[in-house]
């Protein structure tokens, strides 16, 4: 049996001690969004408004990006993921929270990057800052929100489309510089549904440009049951979607399916070091139609 010295013991201790100081901090990377949507009937939805800005800057440290996406709340779009006339069940397409590295240094913190002001069509207001939720020690910061009731004096031009515009007066010493980004906010979607002997019908009114998101949920008794389903189709006026297809995703039955439908147009700008923040601009609709006994079993 050996022992160690008190002297040899404190100069290995203080040794690992120097190299732990002397070991590079984990590179910081960062993502940013500023994401407004439009539901042009959410009145019939409880708990829903009909305009919603939401804007998180986030910088990270020793977890991925997948992690960050889902922590943060900023998931690709469906549209970006799938094939049209490609359906998963809707979690598929959040990611997993497993990408955390054991690193000493992890960090993900939502910032305040300075005065945010959005003008959509002839609105222009404020987004106030809220505090982020301390789900995980290594997370904090703040997040921008606003949320309004009415989009009643939101004009569209002859083309269906709104303008949307994104200011930010940033606080000097940030990351961030002063920025201004713009799209349109895409024409509205009227939708009908229809439960067919072997389809699940969808048709809209005019088609849009690229590709539309059809979320499909099965009601039963008013309430969510069972397993969410995430489509997308090219933006043309009509889609069919195979109820075969959708009972192998786990969907179904129930008494009514709700079907939101969602156009994105987006725009990207620099600004400082955040290298690219995407503006989206979202417009959403809905419609439910009742399921019909004869799919019940």
């Amino acid at each position: 049996m050996s022992l160690a010295l008190p002297g040899c013991f404190d100069e290995r201790s203080a040794a690992r001690q120097d190299q732990d100081l002397d070991e590079e901090p984990s590179p910081s990377a960062r993502i940013a969004r500023v994401h407004v949507r439009v539901h042009s009937n959410a009145d019939e939805l409880n708990g829903q408004s009909e305009l919603q800005v939401e804007g998180r800057f986030v910088e990270y440290r020793g977890v991925d990006e997948a992690f960050v996406r889902v922590r943060a709340s900023l998931p690709p779009l469906a549209t970006d993921l799938l094939l049209p006339g490609a359906c998963v069940p809707t979690d598929n397409l959040l990611g997993d929270d497993d990408g955390a590295e054991e690193a000493s240094d992890r960090e993900l913190a939502l910032a305040d990057v300075g005065d945010m002001w959005v003008s959509v069509g002839q609105r222009e207001f404020p987004v106030p800052l809220a505090l982020v939720p301390d789900f995980l020690e290594y997370v904090s910061g703040v997040e921008y929100a606003y949320a309004d009731d009415s989009s009643a004096a939101l004009r569209p031009v002859p083309d269906g489309t709104i303008p949307v515009e994104v200011r930010v007066e940033a606080v000097a010493g940030e990351d961030v510089t002063s920025f201004g980004a713009s799209t349109r906010l895409p024409a509205r979607v009227d939708l009908a549904v229809e439960v067919g002997p072997n389809d699940l019908q969808v048709s809209w009114d005019d088609g849009g440009e690229g590709l539309l998101e059809l979320d499909l949920t099965m009601l039963r008794g008013g309430e969510i049951d069972g397993q969410p389903v995430t489509c997308v189709v090219a933006d043309d006026g009509a889609a069919r979607i195979s109820l075969l297809d959708l009972h192998h995703l786990g969907f179904g039955p129930g008494d009514a399916v709700q079907v939101v439908a969602r156009r994105y147009r987006r725009s990207t700008v620099a600004a400082g070091a955040f290298e690219s923040i995407e503006l989206v601009a979202e417009t959403r609709s809905h419609a439910v139609t009742p399921w019909p006994w004869l799919h019940l079993r």
